[in-house]
Formats: structure tokens, C-alpha cells, sequence
């Protein structure tokens, strides 16, 4: 069996299909989020941080989801775990 015209962006997106498709079902174990609000797909929270004091947001976010304190590659719980 003979391949023809297969040229080097054939070659380029079949690679990127076997590296998304490995990718979408390795069983890895990821670090947890911090707590916050759902985020949507592939932007997350971008929308929802204000421009001009984002801090008072993420002290409410801290208050109403959880705060989740990482110490030295532990991670410790109060109130509510992180996601």
C-alpha cells in the first residue's frame, strides 16, 4: 500500500490529534484548584476579576467558597477543600 499526497500539515495534525487524544485519557493526578467560582472552558475566571480591586473579590470569593492554604507541596483545608 502506497501513501500519497500526504504532505508535512497532514503529518502536523495527525500528530497533534494522537498528542490531544493521549492527553484527554492519561489517568494524572493534578493539584487542586483553589476555591472559587466555576470558570468557563479554556478562559476559566478571566471574565469575573474586576479591573480595579480584585482583591476585595477574592476576599469574598475566600469567604463564600473556602480558602485552601498550600504549605511546602502540602496542602491544608479550612472550611471547605479546594476543588
Amino acid at each position: 500500500m502506497l501513501i500519497t499526497n500526504v504532505t508535512w500539515l497532514d503529518l502536523f495534525f495527525a500528530s497533534i490529534g494522537v498528542y490531544l487524544v493521549k492527553q484527554a485519557f492519561s489517568k494524572k493526578k493534578l493539584a487542586p484548584y483553589p476555591p472559587g467560582p466555576p470558570g468557563w472552558p479554556l478562559i476559566g475566571n478571566v471574565l469575573d476579576i474586576p479591573h480595579t480591586k480584585p482583591w476585595l473579590t477574592f476576599a469574598k470569593w475566600g469567604k463564600k467558597y473556602g480558602r485552601c492554604l498550600m504549605f511546602s507541596n502540602t496542602i491544608h483545608f479550612n472550611s471547605m477543600p479546594c476543588r
